[in-house]
């Protein structure tokens, strides 16, 4: 009876001293974790006071630049505004509020908040007075303990002469705030609170009733946060609270404080110091228990130890988990009746004829926690194969303690099949291995991001594109790659991918691994689990830096290829002109030319008739006139005078001839003309030119064929053939025959043909002979320019067609068919007739 007193007290003074020792070391280990915890938390509630202001700040911005470019504002903006506010409390419901006043500070829309929640606190009327500058971040100030905080993003409205119009701003509710400080509290004794940077209690989850002047020391530290410092933390020990964080918002003039109980950090802990002590006293009562029965058992003879046994087994029996006690050896001593289902067999008996080594997959494992409970006695939740009797396997959890049984050392042993869970947990890893394999291949960078900030999964395209491996970025925060401006407009493209239920496509100049912004067009979309809660973002992006710069290299050399086409059009347009003028110039020269006859003759009959009229003047004074005298100046003057008028009248037609076929080819109108008499009229201004040689120019025009279009145009037209004729057909002959004839064609056209009894064109030379420059005369001064111009001419502003036949030594003839009305919108110019063919 003494060895079992002695033995039973022992065990349970060395149970009570280990447990004991765990207890407080994992005591100050909560301790520790829970600092981290606040301070963890305290940032988190930083960030997502930050993220929800932000993209408002942003929103407020636009709705302001919208409304300033309108000037003026009716009751179409209102329903726009209203529609604006439906959406944005879908999509962004941290926004409960918008409001739009005029330069006076009166509301023009209200929606989600009181007018006077906005226009007549101090602080907006301020705002109003420096006429709409800068955003408003101060929070309005709100009852102690209350949840009306007003968090106010405001934008001037400026017009487009930078007039001010009004104001724009968004609310958000301090009820915003408090679901998500509520999630973060450790327990019901902990508290979130938002202050303002100068000491004053906006915002406290749970409401504090107290008069704020009793959180002197939490004010106190609020205050000795640096301004430029990004977050602080800090334990206090006061009689409520024994662990507080203090984080300052960056960019904002807010504070958070994080104040957690000691109780509420060490709940668990006290949960599981009561489990130590309840398994301290349950091993101590079966400690004593154990040495009861088997002090009572040595009294009681082998029936009651049977009885006992048969009690034991039932409720081992019934236990959900296998269990089995070994021997120091490895030979099974025990199996209950789940443990036997678990390995196969048919009952205990067979299952204790085999030993353990069989039904344990990996020989080491097994070696490596029998070690480890020798050693220490005991071991929890060692995961390890197990081999069935038929040959499977399956998955089980192992706790074991050591302990005594029927006078030798042993181990009881706990078995929990956990099959399924590995199994999915393997699935689980293949999915991911499979959406590794996938990702990775991709040759574009992909990402999968919580929407609450990390990643979850990148490829190794888009880790190397940052510089960064994938271990890097999985499981960290934007902010921690990317400055500000690039992750309000990440912000707010997610929140366009939640808008359109549907992927999005957007354009982004994001900095790579060495910093260099480049241009990327990123497709996004937004993940839902299946209760369709939004769960990420997927986004894959292709950088198109190199394209855009290809793209902007291809522009320029394209605008320099204008520039210099410009320049030739240019070039080409003042060898036009000049060969204009030096056809009229060769018409006028040819035209002074036949005029001077007439008038010299007309000039010599004057001075005759003068001469004659002295005369007869003298010998009337005298008195000498005769009637033989009289008779015969009379004579004179009429010789006189017809020759005088006779040769003016062959001036005067010379000179209009001249003077409508010069204007046509200058002024280029269009007018309704007879072909027959206009054609005469070319003619007879071309004399001067046959004149210089042996060459003749015949007429076959019926008449009656009346055309509306531009007779200059055409003039030149025919001046080129004649002037081409005589410089290329007859060269070297200094004579030659030439015929202009016209008949009507089908389709209300005329046909006109040129022809000439020249050296002809040679075959080679012939398809290029309506080319631009063009000229087998170079060394003689020709540009090349005159049958182009005629080709463009007759195609272009006279809207008809013209051919070429010719044989060497036979002559040549040019065939025009012409409209008998010329197109509507025909080209003014042939110089841009002739840009229009070369482009």
């Amino acid at each position: 009876m003494r060895w079992f007193i002695a033995f039973a007290a022992s065990m349970i003074l060395g149970v009570g001293v280990f447990v004991g020792y765990q207890a407080i070391a994992e005591r100050e280990s909560a301790l520790a974790e829970g600092r981290a915890a606040a301070e963890r938390r305290a940032t988190a509630v930083s960030e997502f006071t930050r993220r929800t202001i932000f993209p408002a700040n942003q929103i407020a911005s636009d709705l302001a630049q919208a409304l300033g470019d309108r000037g003026t504002w009716n009751s179409a903006d209102r329903a726009r505004l209203a529609e604006i506010s439906r959406t944005l409390w879908k999509v962004a419901p941290w926004i409960t509020g918008i409001a739009v006043h005029d330069s006076f500070g009166r509301p023009y829309l209200a929606l989600g908040i009181q007018p006077e929640d906005v226009g007549l606190s101090e602080r907006f009327q301020a705002h109003l007075m420096r006429a709409g500058a800068g955003v408003v971040y101060r929070p309005a100030p709100a009852p102690v303990g209350g949840l009306a905080l007003h968090m106010l993003a405001s934008h001037g409205i400026r017009d487009r002469d930078n007039e001010f119009l009004g104001v724009a701003s968004l609310e958000i509710m301090g009820s915003t705030f408090v679901g998500f400080f509520g999630a973060l509290q450790f327990g019901p004794r902990s508290s979130v609170r938002l202050w303002s940077v100068d000491g004053k209690l906006l915002l406290s989850h749970p409401s504090f009733m107290g008069d704020p002047e009793s959180l002197v020391a939490e004010r106190a530290m609020v205050g000795a946060v640096d301004a430029d410092a990004a977050g602080a933390a800090a334990d206090a020990s006061g009689e409520r609270y024994a662990i507080r964080a203090v984080r300052r918002i960056d960019g904002l003039p807010l504070v958070v404080t994080m104040n957690v109980a000691e109780d509420d950090v060490l709940e668990g802990w006290h949960r599981r110091a009561g489990l130590y002590a309840f398994l301290v006293v349950g091993i101590s009562a079966m400690i004593v228990a154990a040495t009861a029965l088997l002090y009572r058992l040595t009294r009681l003879q082998q029936a009651s130890l049977s009885e006992s046994e048969a009690r034991l087994r039932r409720i081992l029996d019934t236990s959900p988990s296998g269990i089995q006690i070994v021997a120091i050896d490895g030979r099974r001593l025990f199996m209950n009746r789940r443990a036997v289902e678990m390995m196969g067999y048919a009952d205990e008996a067979a299952a204790l004829e085999k030993h353990p080594v069989s039904s344990v997959v990996d020989r080491e494992w097994r070696d490596r926690v029998l070690a480890l409970a020798r050693e220490h006695g005991i071991v929890d939740g060692m995961i390890g194969q197990r081999r069935r009797l038929d040959g499977s396997t399956f998955w089980a959890t192992h706790d074991l303690l050591r302990i005594r049984f029927k006078d030798e050392d042993a181990f009881i042993v706990w078995i929990y099949d956990i099959s399924r869970q590995v199994e999915a947990q393997h699935q689980a890893e293949r999915r991911r291995l499979l959406l590794d394999t996938v990702l990775n291949a991709m040759p574009i960078p992909v990402q999968l991001r919580a929407a609450d900030g990390p990643y979850l999964v990148v490829n190794d395209a888009y880790a190397r594109y940052f510089g960064r491996s994938r271990r890097e970025m999985e499981g960290r925060l934007l902010e921690e790659f990317f400055p500000t401006d690039t992750i309000i407009d990440i912000k707010r493209t997610d929140l366009q991918a939640i808008v359109a239920g549907d992927s999005i496509t957007y354009d982004i100049a994001m900095p790579d691994g060495a910093g260099e912004r480049r241009d990327c067009i990123v497709k996004k979309a937004a993940v839902r689990d299946e209760n369709s809660e939004l769960y990420a973002f997927v986004s894959a992006f292709v950088d198109v830096t190199e394209q855009r710069r290809a793209e902007a290299e291809v522009r320029r050399s394209r605008d320099a290829a204008e520039r210099a086409l410009q320049e030739l059009r240019a070039a080409q347009e003042s060898l036009v002109q000049a060969e204009k003028l030096a056809s009229l110039g060769g018409l006028v020269a040819g035209v002074a030319h036949e005029i001077n006859t007439p008038v010299g003759v007309a000039l010599t009959s004057a001075s005759h008739l003068e001469d004659e009229t002295r005369a007869l003047q003298r010998a009337l004074q005298q008195g000498d006139l005769s009637q033989d005298d009289l008779d015969g100046y009379l004579a004179t003057a009429l010789r006189a005078t017809r020759l005088i008028v006779g040769n003016c009248d062959r001036a005067a037609q010379l000179i209009q001839s001249f003077k409508r076929v010069a204007a046509d080819q200058t002024e280029g109108e269009r007018r309704s003309f007879d072909l027959d008499a206009y054609l005469r009229e070319v003619v007879a201004s071309l004399k001067p030119l046959l004149q210089k040689g042996r060459f003749s120019l015949d007429l076959d025009v019926p008449p009656g064929i009346e055309l509306d279009s531009f007779p200059g145009p055409l003039s030149q037209v025919l001046t080129n053939f004649v002037t081409n004729a005589i410089a290329h057909g007859f060269r070297g002959r200094g004579h030659g025959a030439m015929r202009i004839a016209a008949r009507p064609a089908d389709g209300d056209q005329v046909e006109i043909r040129f022809s000439d009894d020249g050296g002809g064109i040679a075959p080679d030379v012939l398809p290029r002979v309506f080319d631009p420059f063009f000229t087998t005369n170079r060394s003689g001064g020709g540009t090349g320019l005159g049958l182009h111009i005629a080709h463009s001419i007759v195609t272009g502003r006279l809207g008809g067609r013209i051919a070429v036949e010719s044989r060497v030594g036979a002559g040549t003839t040019f065939s025009v068919v012409l409209p008998l009305r010329a197109p509507e919108g025909a080209a003014d110019e042939p110089a841009a007739a002739i840009a229009a063919s070369r482009s």
